[in-house]
């Protein structure tokens, strides 16, 4: 009786620790069309709409519930850099190598404003209002020697509003607080920092452990910021105090992306081929989601919280995931 009682206590255990891994993610699909590199990817709030930019010239809008491409986007530039709707899914943004950032009007997807840079633009985020676009470009004749710059533009006035020089290399990462108008920035230069979006006043230097700091996100309450960094790090850091909470050490080289679930218990890090979701409370790897062939360069979450969108490195490559939140 009692070695039946073990066993029965090991049966449910190991169905209570696959239904928890189940549930936190598995592949429930993929978008066919991209080519070469995914190097963005991103959904409308609005749940209808998923957008990418690659490196054969092309930002691609489908249809989420169909996976059909609905429009597709070509100019001379060889890569697409960053894409992102405004949070009311009224328009889509697009950066690129070519000095430009372009703005469309969804639905009629006609092209509304073409914004010029120095050099390459290489991140670009809207603020949770939306009437603000900002972008990360560079002054100089190399990035690595270049200076970084963030410029901001309104998107109702399509004018440049605001501007500063910011890193002493070019951005790899920017983002907007769903809360308010701070502005994350990383580089590079091996730092992060955060700035007072309307006045370009910096706020924090975010120094961390040294690195090249590759990617970050907010959580959903604004007051943590992930930081993925070029050797395999993700640095939480608390945004109030500008202080460094913890590190998650991860398997990998660079940390390409890092996006919060919704519940802010948990963080989607994208370093390799696999797509790990990590506890930012208990600092350990609840679930890997394996699918991949090459490495995962982009990242997305869906308005539900449910599905998240990776693209990969060099074979056009866009899973969908099932998070099960």
């Amino acid at each position: 009786m009692l070695l039946a009682r073990k066993i029965l206590s090991l049966i449910i255990l190991i169905l209570v620790v696959f239904i928890r891994n189940s549930a936190l993610g598995q592949e429930k699909g993929s978008l066919e069309g991209a080519k070469g590199t995914v190097n963005a990817v991103a959904f409308s709030a609005n749940g209808e709409w998923v957008a990418t930019g690659d490196c054969y010239q092309k930002v691609i809008v489908w249809d989420v519930r169909s996976k059909m491409i609905i429009t597709t986007f070509t100019s001379n530039s060889f890569c697409k850099t960053s894409v992102a709707f405004s949070p009311d899914s009224q328009l889509l943004a697009a950066s690129s190598i070519d000095k430009t950032v372009r703005l469309w009007k969804t639905g009629s997807w006609k092209e509304r404003a073409i914004f010029q840079g120095p050099n390459s633009f290489t991140a670009l985020a809207f603020s949770h209002d939306g009437k603000t676009l900002a972008a990360g470009t560079w002054e100089g004749k190399i990035p690595n020697n270049g200076t970084g710059l963030v410029k901001l533009w309104d998107t109702r006035s399509l004018r440049e509003i605001n501007g500063w020089k910011c890193h002493s290399n070019y951005l790899t990462a920017i983002a907007f607080s769903p809360y308010d108008r701070t502005v994350a920035t990383a580089s590079m230069d091996h730092t992060a920092k955060l700035w007072r979006g309307s006045t370009g006043k910096e706020r924090f230097t975010l120094p961390g452990n040294g690195r090249e700091k590759l990617s970050l996100g907010f959580s959903f309450d604004g007051k943590l910021l992930a930081i993925g960094t070029a050797f395999g790090e993700v640095e939480l850091w608390d945004v109030d105090s500008g202080k460094q909470l913890s590190t998650l050490h991860v398997e990998g080289f660079g940390i390409t992306q890092v996006e919060f679930l919704p519940s802010g218990k948990i963080l989607a890090v994208a370093g390799d081929r696999d797509l790990q979701l990590w506890n930012v409370q208990t600092r350990k790897l609840e679930r890997v989601l394996e699918g991949h062939r090459t490495t995962i360069r982009s990242l997305a979450l869906s308005p539900d919280g449910h599905t998240m969108a990776t693209g990969g490195d060099g074979l056009g490559e866009i899973k969908l995931w099932d998070l099960g939140q």
